[in-house]
């Protein structure tokens, strides 16, 4: 009885979050040239499943003018299975086998880490590049995408790997992704952009 409620909330929690996005537009935050004027080289650090969090990053990178670095894994992480697995791992906090990382944080001013809350955690990818990178980054910024659970226990997770307060936190849950919810979206997006400077 358990094992067909579990399976039936993992099921509902999938669809809910591999439901499509409409395509919107970037917002036009009025940063992007103060952000410039202060010489600050930004770089947009992520890992999208299902785009949500890629949707956010694109858009924070066009708010600000910031370099993105998209994070790939080696491990199958689709379907019941993948999906299943991909959760816990990030409850147990597993690192995992990403793809090259093309830009080096060494480089930027500020580095905006963006990861989808899986298990109420941070995935296994988003994990391993700040486990990796430790050390590397001067400032940091976090945002977090997810079906409705709180970003708190990721954001953390990151804090306590590079001992960084970041300059700079945000949770976006599916429902501000809507089309529907544009205005509240670009409102939300705002105030986090306007924390960056």
């Amino acid at each position: 009885m358990i094992k067909k409620l579990l399976c039936v909330a993992v099921l509902a929690f999938l669809a809910a979050g591999a439901a499509a996005l409409e395509p919107q537009k970037a917002p036009d935050c009025g940063r992007q040239e103060a952000l410039k004027a202060k010489n600050r080289k930004i770089l947009v650090v992520y890992y999208s499943l299902t785009g949500n969090t890629k949707k956010v990053a694109e858009d924070i990178a066009a708010a600000t003018g910031a370099d993105t670095e998209g994070l790939t894994e080696n491990k199958k992480r689709t379907g019941f299975f993948g999906f299943i697995g991909a959760c816990a791992a990030a409850a147990r906090g597993k690192l995992t086998e990403i793809g090259p990382v093309k830009r080096d944080p060494l480089k930027y001013d500020l580095v905006v880490i963006g990861t989808p809350i899986w298990a109420h955690k941070v995935t296994p990818a988003v994990r391993t590049y700040v486990t990796e990178k430790k050390g590397s980054f001067k400032n940091i910024a976090v945002f977090a995408t997810s079906g409705g659970t709180s970003p708190d226990k990721a954001f953390e997770t990151i804090h306590e790997i590079t001992g960084m307060d970041p300059v700079a936190s945000a949770g976006f849950i599916e429902k501000d992704l809507k089309q529907e919810n544009e205005r509240h979206y670009q409102e939300k997006l705002a105030v986090f952009v306007s924390e960056l400077e």
